[in-house]
């Protein structure tokens, strides 16, 4: 018997191509990967930030700096954020989300399905800004806005 049900698992394995041109198998999904968009994404981040009970981010300048500088190194060189960085000639504490994604929601849903970066969004930071760069986002968050 057990030959039997090797044989059909094989017979299976071998004609799968066959059935799935004639239409027995559904085709796989085409991915569609669109240059992110530093403020559609912002917008996605502060609406889930309100559906949580958080205060949206309010954006600054230094910060948008910041993450702009950040994209340069994209997800293979990243080495991570210090953990102080000079903001307005003063020691500041910052930090920082990094992602890719194949489009906006997917950038979200991709930091939120991640734990510490969720932990991130659920901070309560008062600053943050976006960049992207192709299929890649970077956002920095702060509570410091004149330096603290």
């Amino acid at each position: 018997m057990d030959f039997f049900l090797s044989f059909w698992i094989n017979l299976q394995f071998l004609l799968r191509p066959y059935w799935c041109n004639v239409a027995h198998c559904p085709k796989p999904e085409r991915v569609v990967s669109v240059p992110l968009d530093a403020e559609r994404l912002t917008a996605l981040v502060n609406n889930w930030r309100v559906s949580q009970g958080f205060q949206p981010y309010r954006k600054l300048d230094i910060l948008c700096q910041i993450a702009q500088s950040r994209t340069k190194d994209g997800l293979d060189h990243h080495i991570g954020l210090p953990a102080t960085y000079h903001l307005f000639n003063q020691k500041s504490f910052i930090s920082e989300n990094l992602t890719q994604g194949n489009d906006d929601k997917d950038a979200l849903d991709r930091w939120l399905g991640s734990p510490p970066h969720k932990e991130a969004l659920e901070k309560p930071y008062i600053y943050s800004c976006i960049a992207t760069k192709g299929q890649f986002a970077v956002q920095i968050f702060s509570n410091c806005e004149n330096g603290c």
